[in-house]
């Protein structure tokens, strides 16, 4: 355990304590033949590749780690994200081109761009991903 963490046991027998300014649990019986219960089962599952089959950030956000393990994910610096609405748009790293896809002056329709661009959206549309920019061609 790290710091000032402050751990409290709770009837169910969880265990709890303060982190990232909030009350988290760990709240996890696996029923291990070592024994190992909440905080113990998630940080020896942390610790484990045959437990956790995914990077511990990811676990950590995904629904059992969020669920089970917050206090220990909290703890290792994953405070898991919040579901997102139903009217919220989801974003999700899709991939990443290693050199420029639109070099500004170089690329067609921007050899009059003074100063790149400002903003802007990308869209996807029946499986192809548009951007928009938003620029200025000219002194303000």
């Amino acid at each position: 355990l790290t710091g000032s963490a402050l751990l409290l046991l709770r009837a169910s027998g969880s265990q709890c304590g303060e982190c990232a300014s909030e009350r988290r649990c760990d709240d996890w019986n696996p029923q291990w033949p070592s024994g190992e219960v909440d905080s113990a089962a998630c940080m020896a599952c942390i610790g484990s590749e045959d437990c956790m089959a995914s990077p511990m950030e990811e676990w950590c956000s995904a629904s059992f780690g969020s669920s089970h393990c917050p206090l220990t994910c909290c703890q290792r610096g994953h405070v898991p994200r919040p579901e997102p609405t139903p009217s919220a748009p989801i974003f999700r790293f899709v991939h990443e081109e290693p050199r420029a896809v639109i070099k500004v002056r170089q690329t067609l329709g921007t050899e009059d761009n003074l100063f790149g661009f400002e903003g802007g959206r990308a869209i996807k549309h029946e499986g192809s991903y548009y951007y928009f920019a938003a620029e200025m061609f000219g002194f303000p």
